[in-house]
């Protein structure tokens, strides 16, 4: 099964968005039980990437908050000692 990119690529080489959601003409093949393991699939990606998205904001906030200037300083003002 192809990735989300992979099926975007496809659709922009080809000029076919159609090729977003399967390659081949009509749903050709895109069984039911494929259907649900596309939509399991990309559903657990979407919370994935909102997840880390979180993560990453956490972390941003947490570095905007640091002062590294104050922490250089300490550490030069220790080792000057």
């Amino acid at each position: 099964m192809l990735t989300a990119s992979a099926r975007a690529r496809m659709a922009e080489i080809f000029q076919d968005s159609s090729c977003n959601r399967w390659w081949l003409p009509n749903d050709k093949g895109f069984t039911k039980v494929l259907q649900r393991v596309r939509q399991f699939a990309d559903d657990r990606n979407v919370a994935a990437t909102n997840a880390q998205a979180a993560s990453i904001q956490e972390a941003r906030h947490v570095f905007s908050r640091l002062d590294f200037g104050a922490i250089m300083q300490a550490s030069t003002a220790q080792w000057n000692a």
